[in-house]
């Protein structure tokens, strides 16, 4: 929760969300200057929620917590359980990288809902499903607009470099933010971003 509004303030002169632009005030999104829509979640496409660029699951599936449970995680009924829930109630290196301001962006709401933990990667057929927001998301996949892909892959690289060991990128994620990266250089906004969370 914390980091959540440290991310929030951290975006405050930018007001922007990640993927879409659309501009929001106090969380929610100004309508008239986003052409975001979208027939599923409509509740959660006109407020802004902080998305993990890198999906929880990407760096959670290797933590023991996550993926056979603690003697902790039990319910009030007394049964087990693991995944996301069991490694942040136990898993003091799964919170730290969940918390970590460099992996959050402010998103539209409904977005983070539908992308859900897709990963990065190229949708074939640019099937638009969200207006003039340039992103396509299918089953497994969500391709992002080429003004951020830069910007993702050195968000990846960055998790994948902060915590070893993780199993955070495949071989062929690797290559292929290599090229995201190289098309899509660092801009003064990205800077300032990273300037921000580093204090």
């Amino acid at each position: 929760r914390e980091s959540k509004k440290q991310i929030y303030r951290i975006f405050d002169q930018l007001r922007q969300t990640f993927y879409c632009g659309c501009k929001y005030q106090q969380r929610s999104i100004i309508e008239a200057e986003c052409s975001f829509n979208t027939d599923k979640h409509s509740a959660r496409a006109v407020r802004t929620e902080i998305e993990h660029v890198v999906p929880a699951a990407a760096f959670g599936r290797t933590r023991p917590a996550w993926r056979h449970g603690h003697a902790e995680c039990v319910d009030k009924s007394g049964r087990p359980y693991k995944g996301r829930r069991c490694a942040a109630l136990v898993d003091p290196l799964f919170r730290r990288m969940h918390a970590d301001l460099h992996n959050l962006r402010p998103v539209v709401g409904a977005l983070n809902a539908i992308r859900g933990h897709a990963e990065m990667g190229h949708v074939p057929g640019e099937r638009r499903r969200f207006g003039p927001c340039d992103v396509e998301i299918n089953a497994r996949r969500f391709e992002p607009p080429p003004n951020v892909r830069g910007d993702i892959a050195r968000i990846y690289f960055y998790m994948d470099a902060a915590y070893p060991h993780q199993a955070i990128l495949t071989p062929k994620e690797r290559t292929r933010f290599r090229n995201w990266h190289a098309r899509d250089p660092v801009s003064e906004v990205e800077l300032k971003l990273a300037t921000e969370i580093r204090r």
